[in-house]
This record gives structure tokens, sequence and C-alpha cells, in this order.
């Protein structure tokens, strides 16, 4: 294991996994874990899959249905947690953000009119997600437009992110903090 490592190479690497995440299906990137704190207080996590980065704005954003408890969450409380995992490399990425919901702006339209036809379908149920129902959930068939009112994006501003290589020669462990304007790192026992 290199003892050598250079924090600012650390950074490229991670938002270049980032990057490769939000564009291959296969990156074990794309279907990241994102926690948050749910309405009644306690925590929650997901699964998104995550579809747009920006480095330079440090942006992380996924899509989910505007009536989710979730948007209601994250109006509450907008801290959001995301967790990456690559299991051949043994490498653990924490981001902790904070996240903004679009609905109704340019961003959100611009996002709708790169959902292919077949997923607006998941936006089109009459019932917001996680409602109790009698019998398993089948999607509609048929394309509406009406499916846009229900979409929403999450756009996460990333504040922190905690580095964890965990390796047979000894864990290396990296926290990389953007401080206005400034980006700060420091090692941390792992």
């Amino acid at each position: 294991m290199n003892d050598d490592l250079d924090p600012g190479a650390i950074l490229n690497d991670i938002w270049s996994r980032l990057t490769a995440g939000q564009k291959h299906r296969a990156h074990p990137f794309y279907l990241p874990a994102v926690a948050i704190t749910g309405i009644d207080g306690a925590p929650t996590v997901r699964t998104v899959v995550l579809r747009a980065v920006e480095q330079e704005a440090r942006l992380l954003s996924s899509q989910t249905d505007r009536r989710s408890p979730k948007c209601a969450a994250l109006r509450s409380n907008p801290s959001a947690v995301w967790l990456f995992y690559d299991p051949p490399v043994r490498l653990q990425i924490r981001i902790k953000s904070v996240a903004t919901i679009h609905t109704d702006d340019s961003i959100a339209d611009a996002a709708w009119a790169a959902v292919p036809t077949t997923n607006q379908l998941n936006y089109l149920g009459e019932l917001s997600p996680g409602t109790v129902i009698p019998m398993v959930y089948r999607s509609p068939t048929q394309w509406r437009a009406v499916g846009r009112e229900n979409f929403a994006v999450v756009n996460c501003l990333v504040n922190e992110i905690d580095w964890l290589m965990i390796h047979p020669e000894g864990h290396r462990r990296l926290r990389i903090t953007y401080d206005r304007g400034a980006v700060l790192s420091e090692w941390l026992v792992p």
C-alpha cells in the first residue's frame, strides 16, 4: 500500500468515480444509499439512482416522486448522507450534503425532458409512494404528461467527504471538507 497518498489526487479520484457512477449502470456508484431524517425524526435510508454529478458545483442529484415522504422529510431537514461502496476496491465514500428539491422550475423541466418515456410511467400513479394498498402495485401502461407534475429532482450540495480505503495492510481514512471556497483535508484514524 502506498503511504504517500495525496489528498488532492484522492479528491479527483472520488469525483471521477462519482461521474463514472452517474454514466454507467454497471458501476458500483450508480446505486448509492442515501440516509435522511424521516418526518418522525427516525433515521431512514434508501437506494437511489445517481442521476447527475457536477464537480465544480459540488452537486449530486437523484430523482423522486414529489409526493414521496422523503420530499417532506428533506423539506423539514435537508441534511442527506450519501454512501457509496466499491466492493472490488474495498472503497467506501460517505458524503454529507444539503438537499434542495426542484419541482416547478427549469432544473426539474430539463431533467424530466431527459427521462425516458418508460421511466416517466413511474410518476403516473394516482396514489403517493408508500400508500398501503390491498394487492401488488402495477405501474400504469400508458404515458401521460400528467406524470411531470409528480416528478422532482433532489440536488445535494456536497459539504464533506469521508474516504475510507479498507486494506489488509492497513486501512486509510481521509476527511475532505468544503469550507467557504477552501478545500480542507485531514487524515483520520480509520
